[in-house]
């Protein structure tokens, strides 16, 4: 009866305000489902940041009403965005292509990349409208 695909620990989510993606991609967010560590508001907001500063190349991103300044950072100039989200403080960084990690490659390929961190640990990724996150 159920498929072991109905359990997957994907599903696809259209957020509203988002624009399309490439032609080359599909139109589906691909999120982790860990229902007690994160909330489709929590990676939402992540996207928001992510659309904002990178694709929609704001200066100014806006969270839940509040707004928040893109700045660059000093050595690599990569877009750096410091936010409030559910009582947490957070960092969204976009990736710099000149390491030798996978995000890296993504990067220097041309995806737009973005990692998100708390207290200096990495939470989670988004590249091209598609959330990782990190357990």
């Amino acid at each position: 009866m159920g498929s072991d695909r109905a359990r997957s620990p994907t599903a696809c989510l259209r957020i509203p305000g988002l624009a399309r993606p490439p032609r080359s991609a599909p139109w589906c967010v691909v999120i982790r489902c860990y229902p007690q560590l994160v909330s489709t508001s929590f990676e939402s907001a992540l996207l928001s940041v992510w659309q904002q500063s990178l694709v929609d190349k704001k200066k100014i991103v806006e969270i839940d009403g509040e707004t928040y300044s893109v700045k660059q950072t000093a050595k690599s100039k990569l877009k750096q965005i410091d936010f409030r989200f559910g009582g947490r403080e957070l960092l969204g960084l976009e990736q710099n292509p000149n390491t030798k990690s996978r995000w890296a490659k993504l990067a220097r390929e041309g995806k737009k990349v973005m990692q998100f961190l708390e207290a200096g640990r990495y939470i989670a990724v988004v590249v091209d409208l598609k959330i990782q996150i990190y357990k």
